[in-house]
């Protein structure tokens, strides 16, 4: 069965190095190629970015609540 991914998932996926190295290519050729395709997918680097920072962590506190609750 052939996986069907949204152009955001594919996105979400060449960010993460999870491609394959033909689909890693047609990605960077398209962004290449479209300008306003690259704008898009640097708009979703930064968010992606965000989220990814260090200093992005939950209280200790907050982790025993779930924790409790788990």
């Amino acid at each position: 069965m052939q996986e069907i991914l949204t152009q955001h998932e594919q996105w979400i996926r060449y960010y993460y190095n999870e491609c394959d190295l033909i689909e890693s290519d047609r990605l960077q050729r398209n962004l290449d190629g479209d300008p306003i395709m690259a704008t898009e997918y640097q708009e979703l680097v930064e968010v992606l970015d965000q989220l990814t920072l260090p200093g992005l962590q939950p209280s200790e506190e907050c982790v025993q609540r779930i924790l409790k609750m788990a």
